[in-house]
């Protein structure tokens, strides 16, 4: 952002990313899809609990800090 107003034509969310990556592909780069992403490191991964079990108190409070703006503006929640 500059001076907190978003300064690109889109923001492609993770959680969307392969449908996301299509629509770029398809509508802006000019590109045949659909787009296959790989399932990389997925197996890397020990830990399978929520993230919302990981974090203490204390790393809740610091992501809230840091990330206040991307939480807010597209409206996350953890």
């Amino acid at each position: 952002t500059i001076n907190g107003e978003v300064v690109v034509d889109r923001v492609c969310l993770y959680e969307n990313l392969e449908t996301e990556l299509e629509y770029v592909c398809n509508h802006i780069l000019g590109m045949p899809g659909p787009l296959i992403l790989p399932q990389a490191k997925g197996q890397h991964r020990k830990d399978k609990r929520h993230y919302r079990e990981l974090l203490g108190p204390g790393d809740r409070d610091r992501i809230a800090e840091l990330f206040a703006e991307e939480i807010r503006r597209y409206g996350y929640s953890y």
